[in-house]
């Protein structure tokens, strides 16, 4: 029985301000911005990986989730003229992220008595990068919101794959392969700014939908099937040949705010050879297509 656990945390707090001045083609000095931009992040991850080994199999099951959700801050006064004595506007952008993912998988491996093996694969996970932007004009103390944006973006994997090995002779081994994917990733837009005219939506920070620059939802989806012969072969001690013969089958579609759906086909063989100098010194030629 084989087991590891781990747990990782990483302070990622980050502050800084900035200054910019802007100057006229004379190189007066026309504008002066002042910017303070914070980050306070803790980002912290765990995982597990479990493994088992009997006479002729091995089982291992891995597990990982994280998460770096966090809120940011941008704080912006801008000054004009030459004297750079009043205020001509200054700006609040408070955003909050949510970034998190989680993975899941396991693999079983049987040994026969040939020395051929046969191996599985299951993979699941999934990842989230939501972010929601509200900008504020803070002149006079007062907070009025004039932009706001949310990105909400998931992306999903799932993955099946059975391998076998089988040693053919002295020198020549064989691997075979099936692979099913499926890859889905769902986005979402939503901009609202107080300079369009409209229906102030609860959806857009309660201000007027930009429906122009909007996503209310769209999901690309690809399937995908892959099939692969390797062949090894052992030339001498010094030299190795890899032949590699893969065909890719998968259909890409997207649904939501666009339909539309495409089929792909690939035929990919491979050559690699590798020939050892020394003990440290290695010459490599791959053809790929």
């Amino acid at each position: 029985l084989n087991y590891l656990f781990g747990l990782k945390l990483d302070p990622r707090y980050n502050g800084f301000n900035r200054d910019e001045y802007n100057y006229s083609p004379d190189l007066t000095l026309t504008e002066f911005v002042s910017e303070s931009n914070f980050r306070d992040q803790d980002a912290i991850e765990t995982s597990m990986n479990l493994g088992y080994d009997f006479e002729h199999d091995r089982i291992q099951f891995n597990a990982l989730i994280s998460d770096g959700s966090h809120p940011s801050e941008v704080d912006r006064d801008r000054y004009l003229g030459t004297d750079l004595s009043t205020i001509f506007k200054s700006e609040l952008e408070a955003t909050d992220n949510e970034q998190s993912n989680w993975e899941v998988g396991g693999n079983y491996e049987h040994s026969f008595a040939n020395s051929s093996r046969l191996q599985f694969l299951l993979i699941s996970n999934e990842e989230i990068r939501n972010s929601t932007r509200e900008r504020f004009t803070t002149t006079n103390n007062t907070r009025d919101k004039n932009q706001y944006l949310q990105s909400n973006r998931r992306t999903r994997e799932r993955i099946a794959q059975a391998v076998y090995n089988w040693g053919i002779t002295d020198g020549h081994d064989l691997r075979f392969g099936l692979e099913r994917a499926q890859t889905i990733l769902d986005t979402e837009l939503y901009l609202g700014s107080s300079s369009q005219s409209g229906i102030a939506s609860p959806s857009y920070g309660n201000l007027p939908p930009v429906l122009s620059s909007s996503n209310p939802g769209s999901t690309v989806e690809e399937m995908r099937y892959e099939g692969f012969t390797v062949h090894n072969w052992t030339l001498n001690d010094k030299m190795t040949l890899e032949s590699t013969l893969l065909y890719e089958l998968s259909t890409i579609e997207q649904t939501g705010t666009a339909k539309r759906s495409r089929d792909f086909g690939f035929l990919r063989p491979k050559v690699d050879y590798r020939y050892d100098l020394n003990s440290s010194v290695q010459l490599r030629a791959t053809v790929e297509r």
